[in-house]
């Protein structure tokens, strides 16, 4: 099947190279707590494949830092299943609940302790 998109760009995926610049971009942000979740929604996603409603809809009962594992639900009648986290993941899902200014279920939370929204900024 042709990509949608074939007449715009040549492939349908990202790098490993054009991922590692979005991950310093998103470390550049001032912000502590910001830059940590979008180095982690970038690296989840792009690691995992996960679709932006299955990153947002994460919650901290599906991570098990100690056995490093994260049970990822997927959509769309995709099949759900534990993955193993990579070393480095670890440490920054750690570091992300440790500054989360509630202690929400969710991952991916607004200060108010919300889970975030794939129209928010």
């Amino acid at each position: 099947m042709k990509p949608t998109n074939a007449s715009k760009r040549s492939r349908e995926y990202l790098l490993e190279l054009e991922v590692e610049q979005l991950i310093a971009v998103a470390k550049a942000n001032k912000n502590t707590l910001i830059a940590t979740r979008n180095h982690l929604i970038i690296l989840l996603g792009y690691r995992h494949g996960l679709r932006v409603s299955e990153l947002i809809s994460l919650k901290w009962n599906q991570v098990d830092i100690h056995c490093a594992r994260i049970h990822i639900k997927r959509l769309k009648n995709s099949n759900s299943g534990v993955h193993p986290l990579a070393a480095d993941e670890c440490p920054i899902l750690k570091k992300l609940k440790k500054h989360q200014p509630l202690k929400s279920n969710w991952i991916f939370a607004t200060k108010s302790g919300i889970p975030i929204t794939r129209e928010m900024e």
